[in-house]
């Protein structure tokens, strides 16, 4: 069986912060008891929840939070702005994957107090780049003219990767290129990968994309492009024609 605490157990939190409803909490309550690694935990959080409680009275936050938020959102998104977070290696980007409680306990409560103070506050943590980033670059695995960068960071909410391919083929109708995180043991009857998203080529060979994913590095700790068909079936079928270094 695998160690059930090779990441936090998912209840601490909620147990800490009177989050978790009646039966959840007596389930827990029941688990602690016979559970050395939580009550670690919970002996290292004890003091968490009085911060909270200390925290300025509320402040009535600008009406137009949320269009000024999602403003902000769609321009970073498709702002082409030079990384200015470090650089790290992939492999110490995975070493970093795994939170302790009491990491998501200081986090909740980050939260709590930007959604306190106003918008100010809130747009300028969310326009700073995590600390934790990776690199990684792909080469055709033929030897061709195929090269890409894939920008990995990582996010609250999973992943965001910035891919920019060049000198591909452009794209043939009824094909699509695919970006993979592929886990271990994957192979074309029992593929163990999950879909990043899919792109088209033009005629300069080039294509810079990004997007969200919830995907574990963990678990597939490997990037690479293919060649798919567009026939809508979501197994990998194609070609690959980029790989890591």
């Amino acid at each position: 069986m695998a160690d059930p605490h090779a990441e936090p157990h998912p209840d601490v939190a909620g147990f800490l912060l009177g989050a978790l409803d009646e039966a959840e909490a007596a389930e827990f309550e029941r688990h602690l008891a016979d559970c050395p690694a939580c009550q670690d935990e919970m002996q290292d959080l004890s003091s968490l929840p009085g911060l909270l409680s200390d925290m300025a009275p509320f402040e009535e936050l600008p009406p137009d939070l949320e269009a000024r938020t999602f403003e902000a959102i769609a321009q970073a998104a498709v702002a082409d702005e030079p990384v200015i977070a470090p650089v790290v290696s992939l492999s110490q980007a995975r070493e970093r994957r795994r939170w302790s409680s009491r990491q998501m306990i200081l986090t909740a409560a980050a939260a709590t107090v930007v959604g306190v103070v106003g918008l100010g506050a809130g747009l300028g943590i969310a326009h700073r780049q995590p600390a934790a980033q990776a690199v990684e670059h792909l080469v055709a695995p033929d030897g061709g003219q195929g090269r890409g960068t894939a920008t990995i960071r990582a996010t609250l909410t999973g992943l965001t990767i910035n891919l920019n391919v060049h000198g591909l083929a452009p794209s043939r109708p009824g094909t699509v290129y695919t970006c993979w995180l592929v886990g271990s043991g994957d192979t074309l009857s029992h593929q163990n990968r999950v879909s990043v998203g899919s792109f088209v080529v033009g005629a300069n060979g080039s294509a810079n994309v990004v997007w969200n994913t919830g995907a574990s590095l963990h678990r597939f700790p490997t990037l690479g492009v293919t060649l798919e068909p567009d026939n809508g079936d979501p197994l990998h079928q194609g070609p690959k024609v980029l790989e890591d270094v």
